[in-house]
């Protein structure tokens, strides 16, 4: 992202397994606690950012061009071209890591099948299942240790997040396959959250009303972001800003006044 010299706001706020945090400059990170992190930036940032996420203008072609403008091919030449100081020792080609635990390939390449086979037939028309597929039993290789399987999940997950974008969601995990218990995280009297893999990806909420995803409780439709409560669309109030204000409250303004409204939702 371009170079900021003094420091940014920004606000935390949990939704459903993810934690958000949402910069005011228009920088959003969604981050599973595990691992998986996603970056989504505002739409007055296209093509004007660089660096190791591309260049957000629409063109995956040129997204590996290094520091001094250049387009190349080769991930590390791209990579060791944003280093941030030259001290800084040049990132090296890393061995595959199902050559160094082979006692965990036949597994990886069982496992991540699952992304060639039938379960993800409809999307593999429609997005290339093989690059995601190498990735998977990769990465599965090398999580050799506790919570392992956390990799191999990833890996899946982010082919069923490109089949989704491509317009083909996919029910693939099951109690026996990366399964997620959101059921179990619910309180009584509180949101109650419910695993929908197609359904859109925001819920609706005080600061986005129109959008919809997650299943919440009828009488209280509108997720309050920073109550972390489901609450009616009247207890909502409005958001000037970044400020939010209630039914009947004052909105401070340095213009001069001539008209009073009263706020109403």
């Amino acid at each position: 992202v371009l170079r900021q010299l003094k420091e940014i706001p920004y606000k935390i706020r949990t939704m459903g397994i993810y934690l958000v945090v949402e910069a005011n400059n228009g920088l959003i990170l969604i981050w599973d606690r595990k691992t998986s992190m996603f970056i989504k930036l505002s739409p007055e940032f296209s093509g004007n950012v660089c660096g190791l996420c591309g260049n957000y203008d629409g063109n995956a072609n040129n997204d590996f061009t290094t520091r001094s403008h250049e387009v190349v091919i080769d991930s590390l030449t791209f990579g060791n071209s944003w280093k941030l100081s030259a001290s800084c020792p040049e990132a090296m080609l890393v061995q595959n890591p199902c050559s160094s635990n082979p006692y965990r390939q036949s597994w990886a390449q069982k496992q991540c099948s699952i992304i060639t086979g039938s379960v993800f037939s409809s999307c593999q028309s429609l997005v290339d299942p093989t690059s995601f597929y190498d990735a998977c039993v990769s990465d599965s290789c090398a999580c050799d240790g506790e919570g392992d399987c956390e990799c191999y999940c990833t890996a899946v997950a982010a082919y069923a997040a490109a089949c989704n974008e491509a317009g083909a969601c996919i029910h693939w995990r099951s109690p026996k396959i990366c399964p997620l218990f959101c059921d179990y995280y619910n309180s009584l009297g509180e949101c109650e959250w419910h695993y929908n893999p197609c359904g859109a990806q925001c819920m609706q909420t005080c600061r986005n009303p129109s959008e919809l995803g997650y299943f919440i409780k009828v009488y209280f439709p509108y997720f309050d972001e920073d109550k972390m409560k489901c609450v009616t669309k009247e207890d909502c109030g409005c958001f000037v800003g970044e400020i939010q204000y209630s039914t009947g409250q004052d909105v401070p303004t340095t213009e001069s006044c001539q008209t009073w409204y009263e706020l109403q939702v």
